[in-house]
């Protein structure tokens, strides 16, 4: 198998764990914007109980875990069978994602950088991660371009089939009158400007926006 190949294979999976986990961050980010942009007066008046705390905003928490975990693993699965012809900078800061997320009742790690990273909270706290994913995925894209392939799908802040509607099933169980969450249409009149600002913000290299 010739390099272009070989890595236009790569792609495939590491294209679907980063549009999986930008759209789930961007998620993450829309619904605190939707909460904590709000008085904390206003949220009692509006709110039964935080987000978080249901289990549909739980489930989008997965698939940013998840991805973490998929792309770490094919990136890392492949640079073992023969490594790979370019460099991903982000590659030790995903790593230790990867062992906290894969390691969830660990509180001490054998390796200091990653007991750091914990200790300070990091899997948690970590305000690059949707731009870790995107760049990531460009390095890869690049240089799949470089070798003359075609990339067929850009990478993106993607409001995915069945985004708005998980946005709205995620208010109705926090909101306090369930009744009155927003109607899917709506929601997707917020959701795609909100997931182009996101896009717009990662690919500046900023701070991903939260209004």
């Amino acid at each position: 198998m010739d390099q272009l190949t070989r890595l236009r294979f790569l792609d495939v999976s590491v294209s679907m764990a980063v549009r999986n986990g930008l759209t789930a961050l961007a998620t993450k980010h829309f619904l605190d914007w939707q909460f904590y942009g709000l008085s904390e007066e206003v949220r009692r008046q509006v709110y039964q109980t935080n987000p978080a705390n249901n289990f549909l905003y739980q489930a989008n928490e997965a698939m940013i875990d998840s991805s973490v975990v998929e792309l770490l693993e094919n990136v890392k699965a492949e640079d073992r069978r023969d490594k790979l012809p370019f460099s991903i900078p982000d590659l030790a800061e995903l790593r230790r994602h990867r062992i906290v997320i894969s390691h969830p009742g660990t509180i001490f790690f054998s390796e200091k950088p990653v007991q750091d990273f914990f200790d300070n909270r990091e899997h948690y706290r970590d305000e690059k991660k949707a731009l870790r994913f995107f760049r990531t995925r460009e390095a890869l894209a690049a240089k799949i371009v470089e070798l003359g392939g075609r990339i067929d799908y850009p990478t993106a802040v993607a409001v995915q089939a069945g985004t708005s509607e998980l946005i709205q099933g995620v208010l109705c169980v926090a909101l306090r009158d369930r009744k009155t969450a927003p109607p899917v249409e709506e929601i997707a009149k917020a959701a795609f400007p909100y997931f182009a600002a996101y896009e717009k913000g990662i690919r500046s290299s900023t701070a991903v926006p939260r209004s």
